[in-house]
């Protein structure tokens, strides 16, 4: 072979080779999504513990792929092991990367579910719109009786209607906290430690962009962290 035709197909190996690691290190700039922003985190107080952010429709309006935005939480009953998983996501979460999204499914992470759909545009728990959206999302009802914060998601300061944010695990929907049964150790989105007790929980949650193509194939953001919101029983 002479070395003019050696040397085309060691470029065409190397075009070919950097483009399947872009793809396999969670790197597809060409299907990049921009995450939800942040403009508040949780307090004690209930007024505001909710989970709130503002999706990015404006800035991902432009790719055919995107559907929206889900959230993803996991419950503790310590802190320090909340904190330390933190940390974790954290470090692997890159802009315009996956990374920390897998980290997160890895490390036992389950999405949000509603009782009831926002839309039925996909299935998306936030699903796309025109423009970008104020969301705020509360677990559970708390405040006075004559005048409660009521659980549900919020768009843009609107209540929708029936959506209660629920636990889904083993297929099975579980409420925050109100009617439905405590978190247990072998639940699939707790992480407990068995010397502490069960008097306090902290659910920590995550936000993140969707995409999918006509595959079915799925592309995530960068994840933005929501912060926790501290259930006392």
């Amino acid at each position: 072979m002479k070395p003019f035709q050696k040397n085309k197909l060691c470029i065409l190996f190397l075009i070919v080779f950097f483009a399947a690691v872009s793809v396999s290190c969670g790197l597809p700039v060409y299907n990049a999504l921009y995450p939800p922003t942040a403009y508040a985190q949780p307090t004690n107080d209930p007024l505001n513990r909710v989970f709130s952010f503002t999706t990015a429709d404006s800035a991902n309006a432009g790719m055919d792929i995107y559907q929206g935005v889900n959230i993803y939480y996991r419950i503790y009953n310590d802190p320090s092991s909340r904190d330390s998983d933190i940390n974790t996501i954290n470090t692997s979460n890159t802009e315009f990367s996956d990374n920390g999204m897998r980290r997160l499914q890895n490390m036992g992470y389950n999405e949000l579910s509603l009782t009831k759909e926002i839309s039925t545009i996909n299935d998306t728990l936030i699903p796309i719109d025109s423009t970008n959206r104020k969301i705020q999302v509360r677990l559970f009802t708390e405040g006075f009786s004559e005048s409660p914060y009521a659980a549900g998601i919020r768009v843009n300061n609107s209540l929708v209607s029936g959506s209660i944010p629920v636990r889904t695990v083993l297929s099975t929907s579980f409420d925050f906290f109100g009617t439905g049964p405590l978190p247990g150790s072998t639940d699939p989105d707790v992480k407990m430690n068995s010397a502490l007790g069960t008097d306090v929980w902290y659910v920590n949650a995550y936000a993140v962009s969707v995409g999918r193509n006509t595959s079915f194939q799925y592309f995530y953001s960068s994840i933005l962290h929501l912060g926790y919101i501290t259930i006392e029983k």
